[in-house]
């Protein structure tokens, strides 16, 4: 999914594990793109993807 853009995120081009800021993104546009590339990994190899990190939000999103 590298190189795969959501509002002002995107995943890196170089290594796919990372997601930048190309754009002026939002955290919403970081969350949506993660929830994104996690749904087609699991939809196209049946792995389900964990984040590294703890996300704390006012609007309870869930990935």
């Amino acid at each position: 999914m590298r190189g795969v853009k959501l509002g002002g995120a995107m995943v890196s081009p170089y290594h796919a594990n990372f997601i930048v800021n190309y754009k002026n993104a939002t955290g919403k546009d970081i969350l949506f793109l993660m929830k994104k590339v996690k749904e087609e990994v699991y939809n196209q190899k049946g792995i389900v993807l964990k984040p590294e990190i703890k996300i704390i939000s006012n609007e309870n999103e869930k990935l």
